[in-house]
């Protein structure tokens, strides 16, 4: 860890990242691929910049639903699940409106994506990109690697 330290910069999240990005400060990091692109269409990143999907992969958000045994209105929870996951309300609201990867196979998606939404989200990090590459956060798992690895750091 000392030795990445020297040669790697930590920044203050998403945001701080971005900025370092459009300042030249950095030459790469990770991002969330809503606010690189909602960035980018707001002039604040250069229109040059690009996303990359790097093999093994990246953990991006836990995306699932889950309604309780004894919910008292499961039917209705299930309805809106159905709602939440169809092709038509993944491509408008969570792919178009918000410039994220959908949360369902983007193969279901992508006859439902305007022609404009599907060249910019899906140029740089194509559908089979996600399906292979797209990995769900490993909550605890991941949250104590980081915390051991911090931990490890200091103690150096």
């Amino acid at each position: 860890m000392a030795a990445f330290t020297k040669t790697a910069t930590l920044t203050a999240g998403n945001a701080g990242t971005l900025d370092m990005l459009a300042r030249g400060e950095i030459a790469i990091g990770p991002v969330w691929v809503d606010m690189f692109y909602s960035w980018q269409a707001n002039g604040q990143l250069p229109p040059e910049f690009r996303l990359v999907l790097a093999a093994p992969g990246m953990p991006g958000q836990p995306m699932h639903y889950v309604i309780p045994a004894r919910a008292p209105h499961g039917d209705l929870a299930r309805a809106f699940i159905e709602l939440a996951t169809s092709p038509e309300v993944q491509a408008e609201s969570i792919v178009k409106r918000f410039n994220w990867y959908p949360g369902i196979d983007t193969r279901h998606v992508e006859a439902a994506l305007p022609p404009e939404t599907r060249a910019r989200l899906f140029t740089d990090v194509a559908p089979e990109d996600l399906a292979i590459r797209g990995k769900p956060f490993p909550i605890a798992p991941y949250n104590n690697a980081i915390l051991e690895a911090h931990e490890r750091h200091l103690a150096q």
